[in-house]
């Protein structure tokens, strides 16, 4: 059914060489469509086609349709599913926002490590806080420390708000299991440093909200 409504459209278009530039113009056209419709206050029509567009491979909508407020339970669903596999595929955006909606139940009922192994090595903040955790958890200080100094790689020598997601991802369950202990160590090696985040990690103090 896709593969003749992409024919049928690329007739309308007339200007689609491969079915993949055809899909991306879909894609393009339901994402805009959907913008006009949140607009105008019809969220089931504006997540009916950011689904499409995210189908479509948009790789923004599902992650904006996951973060908008009075859209149904049904669509929110439709939009997980879409970004657990986008995250699958390393999508740095849709790893955060994965790790965040469905971290803190999979830490409680053990599931975490089987769903964090599914996602490729990847840049996000929230990835290699967890993985860091992670480490942590299993006695492995030193590669714990290797992923958390690789979020600081291409942000050094210092960056105040990534300096402030590493301490408070790793102190909160919000997306995935957390490690005080972790925090407060890490803090210890930035003695060259006199900035209250870290003082506070030092001390134990960091209020464990992301």
């Amino acid at each position: 059914m896709q593969k003749i409504l992409l024919v049928f459209t690329c007739i309308f278009l007339s200007s689609c060489s491969t079915s993949g530039e055809l899909e991306e113009k879909l894609a393009k056209k339901y994402y805009s469509l959907a913008s006009y419709y949140k607009d105008n206050g019809d969220l089931d029509f504006y997540a009916e086609r950011m689904i499409k567009a995210a189908e479509l491979g948009h790789t923004n909508a599902a992650n904006f349709l996951w973060h908008t407020d009075g859209v149904s339970e049904k669509r929110k669903r439709q939009a997980l599913i879409l970004i657990k596999i986008q995250a699958e595929h390393g999508h740095a955006p849709s790893v955060t926002t994965y790790l965040c909606a469905t971290g803190k139940e999979a830490a409680l009922d053990g599931s975490f490590v089987s769903k964090f192994k599914l996602i490729p090595d990847n840049e996000s903040l929230k990835y290699q806080a967890k993985k860091a955790v992670l480490y942590w958890n299993e006695n492995k200080k030193n590669l714990a420390f290797k992923a958390l100094d690789k979020i600081l790689k291409t942000n050094k020598p210092y960056n105040k708000d990534n300096i402030l997601t590493i301490f408070l991802s790793i102190q909160s369950d919000r997306c995935g299991p957390k490690a005080p202990s972790l925090a407060k160590a890490y803090a210890m090696t930035f003695q060259d440093y006199d900035d209250p985040i870290i003082a506070a990690a030092k001390a134990g103090l960091m209020s464990p909200i992301e």
